[in-house]
């Protein structure tokens, strides 16, 4: 069980919507994102293009609207909720799903103990939701 520190009409007056703008290391386009906060908890989508490149910097998006809380969960980073559709991250490179970690406020992109790279979303998009705690 826990306990309640903060009332409903408290809450709920900390309740914002909004855009934000996704932006990424290398060339982009489509990048309108939206967001909910209520109290501390964030939910942000996302969808960003990526143009062609031959990058091999890890796959970032980054500008989310609030940074996170700076949890750690299992020495990994903060891991949080997304949701997230691509096309080509080739199967090989994904043996164990892709994840996704939240570092202030960008989301960095791996599958396994690999870090994916900008070039393996080459002219391709990625959507997501990514659900999150701000400190704020």
């Amino acid at each position: 069980t826990g306990t309640i520190t903060r009332t409903l009409d408290e809450v709920v007056a900390d309740y914002e919507e909004g855009t934000w703008t996704p932006t990424a290391d290398v060339s982009y386009s489509l990048n309108a994102g939206t967001y909910t906060k209520l109290g501390r908890m964030v939910i942000a989508t996302f969808p960003i293009q990526i143009e062609a490149n031959s990058s091999t910097a890890a796959l970032q998006v980054n500008g989310l609207p609030f940074s996170e809380d700076g949890t750690e969960l299992g020495g990994q980073g903060n891991t949080f909720g997304v949701a997230i559709g691509y096309h080509t991250i080739p199967v090989s490179e994904t043996p164990q799903g892709v994840q996704a970690y939240l570092s202030g406020t960008s989301i960095r992109f791996r599958s396994g103990n690999t870090n994916i790279a900008y070039q393996d979303l080459s002219a391709d998009a990625i959507r997501g939701v990514a659900v999150y705690q701000t400190a704020q």
